[in-house]
């Protein structure tokens, strides 16, 4: 068991992701062994590259927690920072940002795979 603080991953635990080649974060839909949903963990990353038996994306370090209730939890903003004076690109910082912004735009009006979330 790993206890993040916001949420508790378990062994047995579930993940159901998705990747897109057009969007700069991929998001995991996470369910405990009984079918019980614990929320999502986004990561901001570059476009995913997709192959036959691979998928490859760069991890721009951003990650967003959002709970079952659809509250979003913004994480790692301290190493982002950090990275991006001393590692990203202009594009990567650019793209991140945005990505991060479309992500929290996604939560928030309950599209896609956040519209299971009951409207506030």
């Amino acid at each position: 068991m790993r206890d993040l603080g916001y949420t508790c991953f378990e062994p047995q635990d579930q993940f159901r992701e998705y990747y897109y080649t057009d969007r700069w974060f991929n998001i995991f839909a996470i369910t405990n062994v009984i079918g019980t949903h614990k929320g999502w963990y986004c990561n901001v990353t570059e476009p995913a590259q997709l192959g036959r038996d691979y998928i490859r994306q760069v991890d721009l370090l951003l990650d967003v927690w959002v709970s079952p209730a659809g509250e979003p939890l913004v994480l790692d903003e301290d190493e982002f920072a950090i990275a991006a004076v001393t590692a990203l690109t202009e594009r990567q910082q650019i793209g991140a940002r945005q990505g991060l912004q479309m992500l929290l735009q996604m939560v928030e009006a309950r599209q896609e795979v956040f519209s299971s979330l009951a409207h506030r």
